[in-house]
């Protein structure tokens, strides 16, 4: 028993050996935008290593999020749902606007991955754009639903679990979606049509 232990045990060490032999040849380079607008010096594009085997994910997110985790905890970027929906991660990855929860990485280790703010935008700090013009444009536009007037004057219409909504007035879970995501496609759509235009 004991000699079929010490099997065990040498052949748990040696496919130890060989997954993280395995772990080191998955390293990708990464080259970052960097600025911070606190120590008046210029951008610069700064580089990290990353090992792709030891990552469970394999978004652009993910990466920066053992970047910041792991080599530089200063790196600044936002992010929020991760599943693509707020468009809060939205920046220039390897010269395409794009979401970094849903670009995956590239699993060529010979070429370097480069990630930028969006370029239409203003810089806040590294990756993270100021998105006040955007907001004003924003409640410029409306891309809401709207009502439309009623013929009738309504002063207050309370919605709780008391006074419930006719069923033709409620809204419908489309009309949701449609609310929630207006803003963040608009978002996308101005950057693309900044970008290819200006």
């Amino acid at each position: 028993m004991i000699k079929n232990l010490s099997k065990i045990q040498s052949a748990g060490v040696r496919a130890l050996s060989t997954s993280s032999i395995c772990k080191e040849d998955k390293v990708k380079t990464f080259k970052v935008y960097r600025w911070n607008p606190d120590d008046g010096q210029q951008p610069v594009m700064q580089t990290y290593k990353v090992n792709l085997a030891e990552m469970q994910g394999k978004m652009i997110l993910d990466v920066l999020i053992k970047i910041k985790n792991e080599q530089d905890p200063t790196l600044s970027f936002r992010r929020s749902c991760r599943e693509g929906i707020c468009g809060s991660c939205a920046m220039n990855i390897d010269g395409k606007n794009n979401l970094a929860c849903l670009s995956k990485v590239d699993e060529n280790l010979d070429k370097v991955s480069k990630i930028y703010p969006l370029p239409h935008m203003y810089v806040v700090k590294d990756l993270v754009p100021d998105m006040t013009n955007f907001y004003a444009q924003y409640k410029a536009v409306e891309p809401w639903l709207q009502q439309k007037k009623c013929t009738r004057h309504v002063r207050n219409r309370p919605q709780g679990p008391q006074t419930p909504l006719p069923i033709g007035r409620r809204p419908s879970q489309i009309g949701r979606l449609i609310r929630m995501h207006l803003m963040r496609l608009l978002q996308y759509f101005l950057s693309i049509l900044l970008v290819e235009r200006g």
